[in-house]
């Protein structure tokens, strides 16, 4: 059952992130959610770079299988030391995109007044089946959680 659990509330990110543009989350968090536009777009962004901090990780585990490291260990101590060869590189590439990041937002005068919008937040009938089919598929997943 904590399977279960765990699957709805994992399940949900790829779905938002794959449904729905970074500028609507961003909008909706500020004007619906009245969160600081700051806040949001470090939420988008870090939701953003999951994925490829995912593939970043596949090419180092690749080209750590490469130079023929053993990534298996068999306690619990080669198994950890083992990922220091791989959270070392996949640190510095991560440092180097939100530097890179960081000039960018900079030379776009990020937080320099006061932020205007374009486009506007509103609320759907498909957004109220969404959230209904959400409600309901949690509600189902608890009653069969407590059986």
């Amino acid at each position: 059952m904590l399977a279960l659990r765990m699957l709805a509330m994992t399940s949900t990110i790829p779905v938002l992130l794959a449904t729905t543009p970074p500028k609507d989350m961003i909008v909706a968090f500020v004007e619906k959610l009245k969160v600081p536009y700051t806040y949001a777009l470090m939420l988008v962004t870090s939701l953003r770079f999951i994925p490829t901090l995912q593939e970043e990780l596949s090419l180092v585990i690749q080209a750590q299988r490469a130079r023929a490291y053993d990534l298996e260990g068999r306690n619990i101590i080669k198994r950890f030391l083992a990922l220091i060869p791989l959270a070392i590189p996949l640190l510095l590439m991560s440092v180097q995109r939100a530097r890179t990041m960081a000039i960018s937002m900079e030379t776009r005068a990020f937080g320099a007044g006061p932020r205007t919008s374009l486009h506007t937040s509103t609320f759907q009938m498909l957004d109220i089946g969404v959230i209904s089919s959400c409600l309901l598929l949690t509600a189902v997943l608890a009653i069969v959680s407590l059986r």
